[in-house]
């Protein structure tokens, strides 16, 4: 606005104060530029969402997952630099202890860039036993493998002794590993949690390991990579317009252009130095998300293994997924594994793989909807016929036990033979819970 004499009047922000004052300058003719701050993009991991009482990183805490999740940043930022490969990504943790906002900052690093090593020397060096609870809910959620320990309450009772020992026959079994089933926490589960991070992140990206492999080598890091800025940003402080932080204690990921690298000055020493830095306080940036926002409405997971008649993985293969008239293309897994988000309303889908070689195009009907608890008959019956032991209709809630015993006793059995374990034809809790270990969910 203009003073009655025709000078300017601005107002001005002091972000210390938090009071704003005016300055009256020049006249009529006095030349002001206004500079647009520049741009970063920036995903915010709440605490909450991704760690327990320490420093050890959980892929998606049970109820936390999507975006919010550790896992669903880290996507975020692998799709981004793929998409910016200029672009360089700084990872800077906050919470009340500057030691413990550090090492969050260097364990979520950890997962982005696949350094394997690093966050199993600390996870092993400084994990408490909620974070291993939490990681293995967290197994329990993300593959059906019933390994969830139940309260995460930080005391290691049978229940989550009896998780422990489920989650390695369930990753032994998935993975080839010889976990031993009855031993003490030691390095090599943390290291098999790491792993099974890594593979829900390479699902999630569509893509096998080397092809995560390759994302995670070709980022580009900014200084160090990882800074703890300790409590000294929270919410309440920082002025960088469009942070989508929604809390103090959190670690976040932010990427810059080339051209418009922040000064590290603040991190110089050990502590974060606040009036030193040139991210959260002097207005230089203006945050956008590092990903684009999700799709209106919600989505569920689909996950399939495509397999041919000799029951080999079908890996590497082109396909096309057709919902609700919409279509996409991915690409199965090295263990044949599609992974992929769907309409959470949608009810069918159809699969087709591509293979310009093959006389015919192979089309796969899909039905979508929730499995029935493994407890339950119907819920067995999905579970094996969707590992190809029973083509028949399911329609009716208990239809295949009353109408087909036969059928249904010669599928169980046949499962049974093919895990190794004592052929009943009865579904009993051994044969339910490898059945959950086999399908996934």
């Amino acid at each position: 606005m203009s003073t009655d004499d025709g000078r300017r009047r601005y107002d001005l922000y002091l972000h210390e104060t938090q009071a704003v004052k005016q300055l009256v300058v020049g006249d009529a003719t006095t030349n002001v530029r206004l500079f647009r701050a520049r741009r970063l993009r920036a995903a915010s991991l709440p605490a909450a969402a991704g760690f327990q009482d320490g420093a050890t990183v959980v892929g998606g805490l049970p109820g936390g997952g999507g975006p919010a999740s550790a896992l669903g940043v880290v996507e975020a930022a692998l799709r981004y630099a793929e998409a910016a490969p200029g672009d360089a990504l700084l990872v800077l943790g906050h919470a009340p202890d500057e030691a413990q906002a550090r090492a969050r900052a260097r364990g979520l690093l950890a997962v982005l860039r696949g350094d394997e090593a690093a966050w199993v020397d600390d996870a092993a060096a400084r994990g408490t036993p909620k974070e291993l609870q939490a990681s293995l809910a967290w197994a329990a959620q993300a593959f059906g493998w019933a390994c969830d320990p139940g309260a995460v309450d930080g005391q290691v009772g049978p229940a989550t002794r009896r998780a422990l020992s489920r989650f390695r026959s369930a990753y032994n079994a998935a993975h080839g590993a010889t976990l031993p089933v009855n031993a003490p926490v030691g390095a090599e589960d943390w290291r098999a949690l790491f792993r099974a991070m890594q593979a829900r992140l390479a699902g999630a990206l569509g893509e096998g390991a080397p092809g995560l492999r390759a994302r995670q080598a070709a980022l580009r890091l900014h200084g160090a990579g990882a800074h703890g800025c300790g409590q000294a940003w929270s919410l309440a402080r920082v002025r960088l317009e469009g942070l989508p932080a929604t809390a103090d204690a959190r670690v976040d990921v932010l990427a810059f252009g080339p051209d418009d690298l922040p000064k590290l000055a603040c991190h110089a020493a050990a502590a974060c130095a606040p009036n030193a830095c040139d991210v959260y306080r002097k207005g230089k940036y203006r945050a956008e998300p590092l990903a684009p926002p999700a799709a209106p409405g919600a989505a569920v997971r689909v996950r399939l293994v495509l397999r041919d008649v000799d029951d080999a993985p079908l890996a590497g293969r082109a396909c096309e997924l057709e919902v609700a008239g919409a279509r996409t293309t991915h690409t199965t897994g090295p263990d044949g594994l599609l992974e992929l988000d769907v309409p959470a309303e949608a009810h069918d889908a159809t699969l087709r793989l591509l293979d310009p070689a093959a006389p015919a195009t192979v089309v796969v009907p899909l039905r979508l909807h929730d499995l029935a608890p493994p407890g339950e008959a119907r819920g067995q019956q999905e579970r094996l016929r969707n590992l190809g032991y029973f083509l028949g209709d399911l329609e009716g809630e208990d239809q295949l036990e009353e109408d087909a015993p036969d059928a249904w006793r010669s599928a169980v059995e046949e499962f049974q033979c093919d895990q190794g374990l004592p052929v009943t034809g009865a579904c009993d809790a051994a044969t339910q819970a490898r059945l959950v270990e086999v399908h996934g969910a």
